[in-house]
């Protein structure tokens, strides 16, 4: 019976190669999901180092825009003075100034209507 040794080869050669493509999948299946573990991980990092830098971004933005409400209320305040004493220098004419600029608006609004 030497055609049944050879039979009996052949089906325990291909058991063996069976086994060896299913053990190289079940690695390949371990490889990918150790691999999807440190994408995700790698992800979440990224996020995390986003979010830093855009909370860094918006604290800067914050410190800018709170110095130029500063310089800004300074200059207003400093226009203030000025117009202030500009107007105790000179009363008669600031009065007759407004009151100019009371009828130039009073007739603006007198042809709209």
């Amino acid at each position: 019976m030497p055609g049944s040794e050879s039979k009996t080869k052949s089906q325990s050669t291909r058991e063996a190669v069976g086994e060896d493509i299913l053990n190289e999948f079940q690695q390949l299946r371990a490889d990918v999901t150790s691999l999807s573990a440190s994408l995700q991980r790698f992800g979440t990092l990224q996020a995390e180092e986003l979010a830093t830098r855009a909370k860094g971004v918006t604290g800067e933005a914050l410190d800018e825009s709170l110095r130029s409400i500063r310089e800004m209320r300074q200059k207003l305040d400093g226009l203030q003075q000025r117009l202030e004493g500009d107007v105790r220098a000179h009363p008669l004419a600031s009065m007759a100034g407004v009151l100019c600029l009371g009828v130039i608006v009073g007739l603006l609004f007198a042809r709209r209507n």
